[in-house]
This record gives C-alpha cells, structure tokens and sequence, in this order.
C-alpha cells in the first residue's frame, strides 16, 4: 500500500482543514460540511450509518437550545471515515481550576454504538477525564436512528447537566482523600490485570504520581492520583481507548475508596437513579 497516497486523501476529504493526529489513525477536525460530504454506506440490511456532519450540526445546535456554551471544539475521524469522537468544553466562570466537558461517539462500522460523553478537563494541564459514557443515549446503528438522534442528544444534555451538579461535589472530596501507597498498590495490581494498561504505562503513573509534572498536584490526594494517570493517558493516541482507560480508572478508583467516598447519584432522562459513572461498554454493537 502507498501510504502517501492514503495520507493525501485523508485529507483531501476535508479539504486540507484537518490536522494529522496519528498517521495511521486519526485526523482532527470539526468542519461540519466536509464531514457531511463522507458518503457511509450500509454495511448490513439492519445497519442505518448516521452522517458524521449531520450528527455534530445537530450537536451543536442542541446544545445552543439548551443555552450550553461550548469552546475548544474536538473532532478525531479515523482515517478510512468510519469513525468519528467529538468533544467539547462547556464554560462556567464559576469554576476555577477545571472546565467540564460534552460530547459523542459515532461509529459506522458496527463496532461501537452511539453515546454520549461527560467528563472533566484540568485546566493547568489539559488532562481529560470522562468518567461517564451516557446510558440515555445508547442507540445501535439500526433503523430509525436518525429520527431519534434529536432525543438521543437531548438526554446526553439532560444528563450532562445532572452529572455536572453531582461530578463538583465528587472532586471536591477527592480533592481532600488521601491517596497513599496502600491505594497505591490497589490500583496497580487492579489495572494490571484489567490488562488495559501495560507495565510501561503503569510505571509511568507511579513516576508521575511520586514526581509531578505539574507543582500543583504534589500532595498526595485522590485528585491528584487521578491526574498523574490522566497525564500519561495523553500518550494514548486512539479516543475511544483513551475513554475507555478513563472508565477503568474511575471504576478502580471508586472500588477502593468506596468507603471513604459516597458516590453522589443523579437522574437519568428516562427517571432512572444512575451513578456519575454509570457506563456502558461501547467496544461492541450488534448489527445484521
């Protein structure tokens, strides 16, 4: 295979406005014309793709109804178009030190479901954590997808708006639990054998956690834990990967300190009782 030619018409696909993020992988962007240029055929007699273009409009204008105000907009498309991870911050001056984060996961190759996204981003490092992937919105490629997106993103706003409330109150205790090399230890044997992460990533957390690259997350606090995993997380270069390392974190992190955290819970769309990081695993959708 000529990769330079596979390079050229990755982005001649969105006319030169994207931005090579793994030359194998992924392209950023968030042109909602050259995205809803990307002609995804069916790939089954149930499979209904849903327009990467029209589902990041559509977005956008739910969440200017819902009187979110979003910057730092970010879209990963894989390189053979199927794949699409969008993320946005929504700002509150209210908030100092972190600003919360909106979005969705689109794929149409039957590999993954749609869902929604909420998490958190540190300002002073940019470190992301989303520790939500939004059961309301789980919807399988089929028929009647599209008709029902509008719903779909209206319950990832309702959510998100939930999760917000119940997320500030979670950080503001992990801001204040220890986080010692007891916990230490639990997390490291946890996610060795979740086998998410290999040994050379693991390492980097404890190097991370024990010398900070950032001043501000020296005590050794819960929060600032979760920061040292989330800034080697930056090194992975696949989105869905990267959320889903973030969930794994988060589920181990809870399990441990489960004694010393009560977990707030919110309501979902549907009327639900949910934890904030009530998540689904979107490795896997079931197409004809």
């Amino acid at each position: 295979m000529n990769h330079a030619n596979v390079e050229t018409k990755a982005i001649t696909a969105v006319e030169g406005r994207a931005r090579i993020l793994n030359a194998k992988k992924w392209i950023q962007t968030v042109d909602v014309n050259s995205l809803a240029r990307i002609n995804t055929p069916a790939l089954g007699p149930r499979h209904t793709p849903v327009n990467h273009g029209v589902a990041l409009d559509l977005f956008r204008n739910i969440l200017r109804d819902s009187n979110l105000p979003i910057v730092n907009e970010n879209g990963m498309l894989s390189r053979d178009d199927m794949k699409y991870v969008y993320t946005a911050d929504v700002t509150d001056a209210q908030i100092q030190d972190f600003v919360f984060t909106i979005g969705f996961v689109n794929y149409n190759n039957c590999q993954k479901s749609f869902t929604g996204l909420a998490g958190e981003r540190v300002f002073i490092c940019s470190n992301e954590m989303f520790s939500s992937q939004i059961r309301d919105a789980y919807r399988k490629h089929t028929a009647s997808i599209v008709t029902e997106l509008r719903t779909k993103m209206g319950n990832i706003v309702e959510y998100f708006k939930r999760f917000r409330d119940a997320r500030i109150s979670e950080i503001e205790i992990l801001k204040t639990t220890p986080w010692g090399d007891v916990e230490l230890g639990q997390f490291v044997v946890a996610i060795h054998r979740d086998g998410y992460l290999g040994n050379t990533n693991i390492g980097r957390i404890i190097e991370e956690y024990d010398h900070p690259t950032h001043v501000e997350f020296q005590p050794k606090t819960a929060w600032n834990f979760q920061n040292a995993c989330t800034e080697v997380y930056k090194r992975i270069e696949d989105p869905v990967r990267r959320l889903n390392t973030n969930r794994t974190t988060r589920g181990i992190m809870d399990t441990i300190l489960k004694q010393a955290i009560p977990v707030p819970s919110i309501v979902s769309a549907s009327g639900a009782e949910v934890v904030i990081n009530d998540i689904i695993d979107i490795d896997a959708e079931e197409v004809d």
